[in-house]
């Protein structure tokens, strides 16, 4: 549009200098002059509003790929197809690896958690050993050591019957763990457990601090969810026999 109006305007002034001699010979050059300046500055124009859309637009694409960027990073991690929808499968995802309890001891070590104590201490004949602390690296996780037989037997030859994991024992790492139907720590609030599992058997605490019970059998085989500001934080796991 900016250059059709430039031209009809030079048009317009060549017909006034027709026929005025030496003053329109110089007239012409003059205009001629002022046609190619005025056609380099309209170009020039031209060429750096289109840059000016370009970078709007290589900014606009940067910006978007960003965002599908920081999406990504928040999306759940792999969860085993494995993972039952029941929670009363006592499984639980930790970090991208399936356990299910119970489990032996030396599965649990075989996964690359680490007693924190001397394994070959000898647990009682048909003893329950609690929140026993396990290191996989910065990792931590405390679990339920039991001896179901008649005879003392070494830690590393006992069972694993339940699991407590908490990201504020893990607040220096990327500790994640998945219960069944894809309920996350660090994601998942109290009314998703709720529409997930149902009515809880037991409820207690307030908006700082809120946990929820789902027990199959008193004090031996239950799922407990701890919330901080009605976020998941920690959990309970436990599958024993008694």
């Amino acid at each position: 549009m900016r250059k059709r109006f430039v031209t009809g305007c030079i048009f317009f002034m060549l017909l006034c200098m027709t026929g005025c001699g030496n003053t329109e010979s110089l007239a012409t050059e003059e205009v001629i002059v002022t046609t190619e300046a005025v056609t380099e500055t309209v170009e020039e124009v031209t060429t750096e509003e289109l840059a000016e859309v370009t970078t709007e637009v290589a900014e606009e694409g940067t910006t978007e790929e960003m965002t599908v960027d920081v999406e990504e990073q928040s999306q759940a991690p792999d969860v085993p197809a494995e993972l039952s929808d029941d929670l009363y499968s006592y499984q639980i995802v930790i970090n991208g690896e399936l356990y299910q309890l119970p489990m032996t001891f030396a599965d649990l070590t075989a996964m690359g958690w680490m007693y924190e104590n001397d394994d070959s201490e000898e647990l009682d004949a048909y003893t329950f050993d609690g929140m026993r602390t396990f290191y996989n690296g910065s990792y931590e996780i405390s679990a339920d050591v039991i001896n179901q037989t008649d005879s003392p037997k070494p830690y590393a030859e006992c069972d694993i019957v339940g699991f407590g994991v908490s990201l504020s024992y893990n607040s220096g790492n990327d500790m994640v763990f998945v219960l069944p139907k894809g309920i996350q720590s660090g994601v998942a609030t109290v009314d998703d457990v709720k529409v997930a599992y149902g009515e809880p058997s037991n409820e207690f605490g307030d908006e700082s601090v809120m946990t929820l019970t789902y027990e199959e059998e008193y004090a031996s085989k239950y799922v407990e969810f701890t919330f901080w500001d009605g976020v998941l934080e920690s959990i309970q796991v436990k599958n024993a026999p008694f």
